[in-house]
This record gives C-alpha cells, structure tokens and sequence, in this order.
C-alpha cells in the first residue's frame, strides 16, 4: 500500500484537507481522540520521517489496495511509530521505496534485511534495514482502533499468510482463463453475462 497522497483526516468532527508538497496529510491523533491536530507543511517538505521524529507517532489516511483486506483506501487510519527494536514476521513496516511510503508485511526476517509482501500482492521485496521508518501498531475503523497486538488481529495475519499458496494459485488461474478467453474471443460475451463493462 502505498502511503502517497494521504487525505481525509477530520478536525472538531469536520473533513479538514492539508496537503504538503509531498502531497501528505499529517495528524498527530488519532480518530478515537475529539480534537484534532494536523500538520502541514508547504514550504519546508515534512516528511513521515520528520513527523515520527517530532512526535512520536504518525496517523494518517491511505490509498491502494495491497493491504486488502485488513486496509481499505479512503476508509481506514493506519497508526505508525518508530520501532524499537527490529520489526517480526508478521509485523506491517512502514518503508522507503526510493521516494515512496510503502505500507505492507514482513514475511521473513534475514540478518540484515526484510521479505516484505502486501496482503494483497504477489511479489516479494527485499527492504534492508535502514529502510524501514516506522512500524503499525493499530489502525482505526468505524470510530474503533484495532491494535495490532489483540488475538484476532494475530490469527488474521497468520492464516492470510498462511493461504498465500491457495491466493496465489486461484490469481494465476484466473489470469490464465481471461487470457485464453481473449484469445478465443469468448471475453466481451463473458463479461457481458457475468454484467460487467
């Protein structure tokens, strides 16, 4: 999930929109608290790291869909803070892709990097260490934080992981289907019975 153009943080109950050059929306809150108090900063860049430094924390709004089902875009608030100690598997990290903020799983943990995979991607990649900002500690839906360390939080991220094979399996199969669909020509009829555009 990448963590670009961040919107939609509420200030007093109110939708406020603060972007910064980055296109980042920063709070130092989360939804659960009545006040609000948002950064932004046109002039000097802030970066997440910049906010983590500052104040210990960021909270903030994502968009994409690799987090799926856990994040959804434009739904949820994701809590992150600076890890105080190398991150688990399991652990969702917080990370530099070269000038982007990626939001996705560790897999495995090697002596000086990480696997890292989006709950909803199927490519592995290989973070080292010094990418790695910050670390998820709960997110927020429906006006309720969900923290990372409850159980049901715990078995959701080992059994999505666990199926990884069997999620994995059913995406190829049904790429190789819609391309010898394409092939035959059988795609727009397909569509159009299953009513989709």
């Amino acid at each position: 999930m990448e963590t670009g153009c961040i919107s939609g943080c509420r200030m007093n109950k109110k939708k406020g929109h603060g972007l910064n050059s980055h296109g980042f929306f920063f709070c130092s809150d989360t939804i659960a608290a009545e006040r609000r108090i948002c950064y932004t900063d046109s002039m000097n860049k802030t970066t997440f790291e910049d906010i983590l430094a500052k104040e210990g924390r960021l909270v903030y709004k994502t968009r994409g869909v690799s987090m799926e089902p856990m994040l959804r875009q434009n739904r949820d608030l994701v809590i992150i803070r600076v890890p105080e100690s190398r991150l688990k598997k399991y652990d969702t990290a917080l990370y530099k892709r070269g000038s982007d903020y990626v939001l996705h799983r560790v897999i495995r943990v090697e002596q000086d990097h990480y696997l890292i995979r989006g709950d909803n991607t199927y490519t592995i990649e290989k973070v080292p260490d010094g990418d790695v900002i910050g670390i998820l500690t709960s997110f927020v839906r429906k006006g309720r934080e969900v923290s990372v360390t409850r159980k049901g939080y715990r078995l959701y991220a080992r059994i999505w992981h666990a199926i990884y094979p069997l999620r994995a399996m059913y995406v190829r199969l049904r790429r190789a289907a819609v391309r010898t669909a394409k092939r035959a020509g059988l795609l727009p009829l397909i569509k159009k019975v299953l009513g989709r555009k």
